[in-house]
């Protein structure tokens, strides 16, 4: 599957999928509704042949199609910082 075979608005529903963000919050982020993200989403694993939304997601991260998320390193809060 290239790059090219998924639109852009089903790559932008799968990278913010992939960072954990559920229908309605990846929906607000790009201004539409969560029924249009299911439709993306849909789209995308039929293309890619996924089996559901994770395995959609694993697929377009396997082949280049969207980048995996940037791990978030925790912190630990100021008051324990402090004592350290």
């Amino acid at each position: 599957m290239s790059r090219t075979e998924l639109t852009p608005r089903e790559r932008d529903t799968l990278q913010l999928v992939a960072i954990g963000m559920n229908d309605a919050a990846t929906g607000k982020s790009l201004g539409i509704s969560p029924r249009t993200v299911r439709y993306h989403l849909d789209n995308a694993a039929r293309k890619l042949k996924g089996r559901n939304r994770i395995h959609t997601v694993v697929l377009a991260m396997a082949g280049g199609i969207i980048t995996p998320p940037t791990p978030v390193e925790e912190t630990a809060p100021a008051e324990e910082q402090a004592s350290c």
